[in-house]
């Protein structure tokens, strides 16, 4: 791809005065986003992921249990793979969870590495294999606080990493960037 710039940009930027910027907006603090080690930006991903569980009926608290999660497993890389090879996506689905994350998708029409595939499955696999994280996502109180009840309990029964409980305190503990960035 090309890129044109207008001559006269430079000239415009260099008239913006510091003061003009604000960066305490919402609109600012939404743009700000990191990218992924393949160049593309996390938050668009972040982005995608959040309205589709939206439009599913997820909370603000229950969305941001599950971002502070996915941060720590995969960094929102739908590409992700883990434990020397066995484990992949966003939600680091482990062998068997792997298999039936790729035969979901197969069956009902999405790419298995896509953000749409991965969530629809996501949202399949909690209803249907773990209905207690499902129901407890679906219940917490909106607010910070629940989603920091929310995040430790997906950690220790949805993900189940090694040190389960010091893991899901961690993950607790980054839930606040994602409700700032919420909306």
């Amino acid at each position: 791809a090309i890129l044109k710039i207008d001559p006269n940009l430079g000239e415009e930027l260099n008239n913006i005065k510091k003061e003009d910027i604000a960066t305490d907006s919402k609109e600012f603090q939404k743009s700000l986003v990191t990218y992924k080690s393949d160049g593309t930006a996390a938050g668009d991903t972040q982005a995608s992921i959040y309205k589709m569980l939206r439009e599913k009926g997820y909370s603000k608290a229950a969305i941001c249990a599950i971002f502070a999660n996915m941060e720590h497993e995969s960094g929102f890389r739908t590409d992700a793979l883990g434990d020397n090879g066995t484990s992949y996506g966003l939600c680091q689905w482990h062998e068997g969870r792997w298999d039936r994350l790729n035969s979901y998708c197969n069956e009902h029409g999405y790419d298995p590495s896509s953000v749409e595939g991965q969530v629809a499955y996501m949202d399949y696999e909690l209803q249907n294999k773990y209905p207690d994280v499902y129901n407890k996502l679906m219940s917490v109180d909106d607010t910070v606080e629940g989603a920091k009840e929310a995040s430790k309990y997906w950690t220790i029964y949805y993900e189940v990493p090694a040190n389960k409980e010091q893991q899901a305190v961690s993950r607790a503990e980054s839930i606040g960037t994602y409700w700032e960035r919420a909306s």
